[in-house]
């Protein structure tokens, strides 16, 4: 049921939005205001979860369960504090940006915390890329250090960047003090830059995307509100930490203190094997793409949660899965716009649309564009390096400096507006490519119709 009102629709409950006389669509449903807060950085909503998790009392819930290895967010936090002391040691410092080539999900959430605790910044990358693109990324975005494991140090021998492998580093990584970094460890910040994803590249070279602190907090604390995912949860996390997406199944439930449940290791889950998974391991909690929830023949009685991003999803994929009590959204957004802008709840009786802006965003009929140059890196180690990333994708659209417009992009030139996720062969093989290996696109593209 929708009522009337001055300028435009509202809808019910929490979808309810405005369209303005200035034709812009604004969400009404919520507290509107930006959710970050200044000096506030991605590592420290991890540390305040853990902070409140121990003030409650008792034993701290597991913050990763990957089945053979399970770590409370106490160990995940130590752990990522003696590797971040590591870093230091090994001549890590602020402002450095830090490659991740990591295929092991422990190692992966460790290595991303430790970075941020030492006030870097990590550029995720994917074992199942090329040699030549995973060169090209560390030398465009000045990458010093790379945290990997040894089986996977040969394609960057060619990059000048120093490789630490993270099995033969364990005993001094060990060694390190388990408690938090103080400010005279790890020096005070040298830029607002959290991270650094590069999209498909499938109109030429890969384009680095520049995500600050201000902009992804705002976002995770806005998605804890909205999703509603909480410590009861246990979030499935089966995307490469190089799909922005991936976003969504790590930082979210971290932040709100829900447990990851990684795939296995080198593991392309689909179909029955992936419904299997989820039963076994008692996965309330699911992000993915439409085409891989459309291998799964079976319902998951578990499935609380469920979020559908990175193409159109269908309407009878949403009547197949809608059930009374699960909480099933459709999200899209631009990896420049930090991850997700829209968002809306999917149901049989309605159309699937992009829905309304997350809180801290509006849309309009009109964009501005912004360049903007990042801080240089650091000199590289190798005189054969290049003089680091030189340009990026501004992502400012979650907490924008006044003057600036909801949406901001720069050269090099991001995906142009209307095209869609890499195209990939039907069915299972195209799911598995989804959920092991995407790189960052625009998400549900094809859905560009705002609710009504």
């Amino acid at each position: 049921m929708t009522t009337r009102t001055t300028g435009g629709v509202l809808a019910d409950s929490e979808t309810a939005r405005l369209v303005t006389a200035e034709h812009v669509l604004v969400g009404t449903g919520h507290e509107p205001g930006v959710r970050w807060r200044p000096g506030e950085r991605l590592e420290h909503l991890f540390e305040d979860r853990c902070d409140r998790l121990r003030t409650d009392g008792g034993p701290l819930p597991p913050a990763v369960d990957a089945g053979d290895r399970v770590l409370t967010f106490g160990e995940l936090d130590e752990r990522a504090n003696r590797l971040a002391r590591l870093l230091l040691a090994r001549g890590v410092r602020p402002g450095d940006r830090v490659g991740l080539l990591l295929d092991e999900a422990v190692h992966a959430y460790a290595g991303m915390l430790a970075v941020l605790k030492a006030h870097a910044s990590y550029v995720p990358l994917d074992a199942g890329y090329p040699t030549d693109r995973l060169e090209y990324i560390v030398r465009d975005a000045g990458v010093r250090t790379v945290l990997s494991l040894s089986h996977l140090r040969g394609p960057l021998d060619g990059s000048g960047a120093e490789v630490l492998c993270l099995d033969e580093l364990s005993a001094l990584a060990d060694a390190q003090p388990g408690h938090r970094l103080t400010d005279a460890e790890r020096g005070d910040p040298v830029d607002d830059l959290c991270y650094i994803v590069y999209t498909s590249g499938s109109t030429g070279r890969p384009k680095g995307v520049a995500i600050e602190h201000a902009s992804i907090c705002n976002f995770v604390r806005v998605a804890v509100e909205v999703y509603g995912v909480g410590p009861a949860d246990r979030m499935y996390q089966g995307m490469t930490i190089a799909f922005d997406f991936s976003v969504e199944e790590i930082w979210v439930p971290l932040v709100a203190g829900a447990t990851l449940v990684p795939k296995p290791a080198g593991a392309s889950l689909v179909g029955d094997e992936l419904r299997d998974f989820l039963v076994e391991r008692r996965v309330t909690a699911l992000c993915c793409v439409p085409t891989l929830l459309a291998t799964l023949d079976g319902d998951v009685p578990g499935l609380d949660f469920l979020l559908v991003s990175g193409e159109a999803c269908p309407q009878d994929l949403v009547a197949r899965w809608h059930r009374p009590g699960r909480r099933f959204l459709n999200v899209y957004g631009p990896t420049e716009a930090t991850v997700t802008a829209t968002w809306t709840p999917l149901s049989p009786d309605r159309p699937v649309t992009i829905g309304i802006p997350c809180r801290r965003t509006r849309w309009s009929s009109w964009t501005r564009t912004r360049t903007r140059r990042c801080r240089p890196a650091r000199p590289a180690r190798s005189a054969s390096r290049g003089s680091g990333w030189r340009a990026a994708t501004w992502a400012a659209t979650t907490s924008p400096p006044a003057g600036s417009s909801p949406t901001s992009s720069a050269s090099p030139a991001t995906r142009p507006a209307g095209s869609t996720a890499p195209a990939t062969s039907a069915g299972s093989a195209r799911a598995a490519t989804w959920s092991t290996s995407a790189a960052s696109t625009p998400r549900s593209r094809s859905a560009a119709t705002a609710s009504s």
